[in-house]
């Protein structure tokens, strides 16, 4: 049978971990969390790939699952992957509570640590390339691990909340949910309409020929501040001047289409 991946992803590290764990499996799907299918299918295995958001995982990953058809019987394996600048916290448990609720229980979670991306808080880094390569053999690994059907059992540490992470991740989202309305667009802006078609929740409508950030739905995954071709997008005063960055082996088109 074949395997299906889903993918959040806002300036490519989870697209990119989620295809290096399609390669090592074969014969796999990989469809990012934009909108809810229709019937999934059943699968050898099914993942789930997406960053830690402020100690956890993205609401919008969350709103996903709760949406998706997907029951025990849909895989004969359930894998999940977060990706993260620093640590994966409570991403990985909070999607397992979620799955649980709907009779699922993960055979294999882990964290990818690679380049953080969160520019409205902190610069991008001057040396990107050291941690980009340490995420690339991390997550050749976690594919070798899951295309072997490596279970690691409901009391893996990887499953298991962490206090003072869940208390991070209340105010992390009360601090997204102001940033959010911080976008803005400069008068660098060539309408080309790329951050309109990154963005995963659709927060981003062209007006007028300019973006429009004023739908509320922002999940601050940067994609529209660090894909823009003119960096003419910025989050309040923070991110004016900060150098872009996304992943360099994701192309812009693999995020939308």
């Amino acid at each position: 049978m074949s395997n299906l991946i889903y993918v959040f992803t806002g300036t490519g590290n989870s697209l990119y971990a989620a295809k290096k764990i399609a390669a090592a499996l074969g014969d796999t799907q990989i469809c990012l969390m934009r909108n809810v299918p229709a019937a999934i299918g059943t699968h050898e295995r099914i993942g789930f790939v997406f960053p830690c958001f402020g100690a956890g995982a993205p609401q919008a990953v969350i709103d996903f699952v709760r949406k998706l058809d997907i029951t025990p019987h849909s895989a004969n394996y359930f894998f999940a992957v977060a990706t993260a600048g620093d640590s994966g916290a409570n991403s990985i448990p909070m999607l397992w509570r979620e799955l649980e609720r709907k009779g699922i229980v993960l055979d294999y979670g882990a964290d990818v640590q690679t380049v953080g991306n969160y520019i409205a808080l902190y610069r991008m880094s001057k040396h990107p390339e050291p941690k980009l390569i340490a995420a690339n053999e991390k997550a050749e690994k976690i594919a070798q691990q899951i295309a072997g059907g490596v279970r690691l059992g409901k009391n893996a540490p990887v499953f298991h909340f962490r206090p003072l992470s869940v208390a991070f991740y209340k105010i992390a989202n009360n601090v997204f949910a102001a940033k959010g309305k911080k976008l803005c667009v400069t008068d660098a802006c060539t309408s080309c309409g790329l951050c309109a078609k990154l963005c995963p929740v659709e927060n981003i409508r062209m007006v007028g020929s300019k973006p429009n950030f004023t739908y509320g739905k922002c999940a601050q995954c940067m994609a529209c501040v660090q894909w823009c071709p003119k960096a003419a997008i910025e989050c309040g005063k923070s991110t004016v001047g900060r150098t872009r960055w996304h992943n360099p082996d994701i192309k812009a088109e693999e995020l939308y289409k």
